[in-house]
């Protein structure tokens, strides 16, 4: 499960008062400085901050989309409890729309429709990034699974290295 998703699950998690923020945090702080993190849900059920019937239950509240914005042309993969009915472009603030059928390239980022404020410190050398959505210049550690979390839009992206 990547991060965007584990941000997804424990907002859920509190939302539905399952376990308290305080233990979703310490949760991803565990996560954070594992040297192969595991998944967030893993760690809550783990803790007993939550249980299976629970965890259950919050899978299938989330959902992730193929999303574009029509205005600014970027694609998104939208994990969202909404359907995407909500989700916003963090460059334009327009409404997302829909991918539709055809091939599927790579997203410009992944993003949350109501992502949690919290986020880990990361751990391991940091790279200076410009974030392709919001044009944020950042320095990040690049998380293992290979992405960043832009500090401006706080979309998830996997840099583009020069080759």
């Amino acid at each position: 499960m990547e991060r965007n998703d584990d941000h997804l699950l424990g907002k859920l998690a509190v939302l539905r008062g399952f376990c308290t923020r305080e233990q979703v945090d310490e949760c991803l702080r565990l996560q954070a400085g594992a040297r192969t993190p595991a998944p967030l849900s893993d760690l809550l059920l783990f803790k007993g901050y939550l249980t299976e019937p629970q965890l259950a239950s919050l899978s299938t509240r989330q959902e992730r989309k193929a999303m574009r914005c029509p205005a600014c042309a970027l694609s998104f993969t939208v994990l969202t409890r909404t359907g995407g009915a909500s989700a916003k472009c963090p460059r334009c603030g327009g409404l997302l729309q829909d991918r539709g059928p055809g091939p599927m390239s790579d997203p410009d980022a992944e993003i949350a429709t109501r992502p949690m404020r919290v986020v880990p410190p990361s751990a391991g050398p940091t790279t200076s990034l410009d974030c392709p959505i919001c044009e944020h210049a950042f320095e990040a550690a690049v998380e293992p699974a290979g992405r960043v979390r832009c500090p401006g839009c706080h979309s998830t992206f996997t840099p583009r290295m020069p080759g």
